[in-house]
């Protein structure tokens, strides 16, 4: 079986901003990347042998300011483990690393 677990959150980061601490905190975890050409998204994750044994999907699409909301980038991080503590403190460090990181221009 395998377990999914994910996060979505706003950034205050514009959208390449974002997806640059995205691919280095995915490649941190000691993940390897698998997809880090496109312009949305960022996919890696960790195999043994045959066998993958976490995948981090880490989604991110630009938001305009207005209503309220201030522009930057909506996140979304999911990871898929056969293992669900895998999965979860794979989304929950991902998460908490971008979000806390601060980019400076």
């Amino acid at each position: 079986m395998l377990n999914v677990v994910w996060e979505a959150f706003a950034k205050q980061a514009s959208q390449p901003d974002t997806l640059s601490i995205a691919r280095t905190v995915v490649a941190k975890q000691g993940y390897t990347i698998w997809l880090a050409q496109d312009n949305f998204n960022v996919i890696g994750g960790h195999t043994t042998g045959a066998t993958t044994d976490v995948v981090v999907s880490v989604s991110c699409v630009p938001v305009g300011a207005g209503s309220g909301i201030q522009a930057g980038s909506w996140v979304c991080v999911s990871a898929y483990s056969p293992d669900e503590p895998t999965a979860k403190t794979a989304c929950d460090t991902v998460h908490q690393q971008i979000l806390s990181t601060v980019s400076f221009d």
